[in-house]
């Protein structure tokens, strides 16, 4: 052992025994910073969504940008009525804003469900023989909530 202390092996030894424990070190580390980089930006996600979801958006300054599937209305009705297995409930006249500009598109619209399933689609028709999914779900059921009384002013 006398021999090895005082030789250039036992140095080299230790050189290596330190670079061995050093990149362990460093290694630890890189990924203790890694880890406590990516839980601060998981937090930092869920408190800026929070926040965001908090914060309600007056209702002057609400836009809703869509695109609506539009076809020949023969094809878009059969779609509703065939694959969907719905039926005209109601029909009315309607107004849509564009999104671009704010001008009004007067319409026909047509609400269709399937009491038995539960889906609805609303579809805007233009007089050019155009329609337009304008909406679509499901859990349709009829309301049975409180009905508002008109007030006078």
């Amino acid at each position: 052992m006398a021999d090895l202390c005082g030789s250039n092996q036992f140095s080299h030894v230790l050189g290596l025994f330190v670079n061995v424990q050093l990149n362990i070190l460093l290694r630890r580390d890189v990924m203790y910073r890694t880890i406590v980089a990516f839980a601060f930006s998981i937090s930092t996600f869920i408190a800026t969504t929070a926040f965001a979801q908090q914060q309600e958006i007056p209702q002057d300054q609400r836009r809703f940008i869509s695109t609506q599937a539009c076809d020949d209305v023969v094809k878009m009705t059969a779609i509703v009525v065939n694959k969907y297995g719905e039926e005209p409930l109601f029909q009315a006249n309607g107004l849509q804003f564009s999104a671009q500009d704010g001008r009004p598109y007067k319409s026909g619209m047509m609400y269709f469900v399937n009491q038995d399933t539960g889906t609805w689609s609303l579809i805007s028709l233009y007089p050019d023989g155009t329609a337009c999914m304008v909406a679509n779900g499901k859990e349709f059921e009829p309301y049975s909530g409180p009905v508002g009384r008109k007030t006078v002013d």
